[in-house]
């Protein structure tokens, strides 16, 4: 977890503008509260 405020570079790196964003292996992305199965599901497109 990273402050958004605290790590600018990280935040524009990863176009944080709402959280929670998850980044998942510098791949794919789940942005906003989301159900658990579709956020499993993200990852599990990542690591196919």
């Amino acid at each position: 977890m990273v402050e958004a405020q605290e790590f600018p570079d990280l935040s524009q790196r990863f176009s944080v503008y709402g959280v929670p964003k998850t980044i998942i292996n510098d791949v794919g992305e789940v942005e906003g509260a989301v159900p658990e199965l579709r956020f499993m599901d993200q990852i599990l497109q990542v690591i196919k």
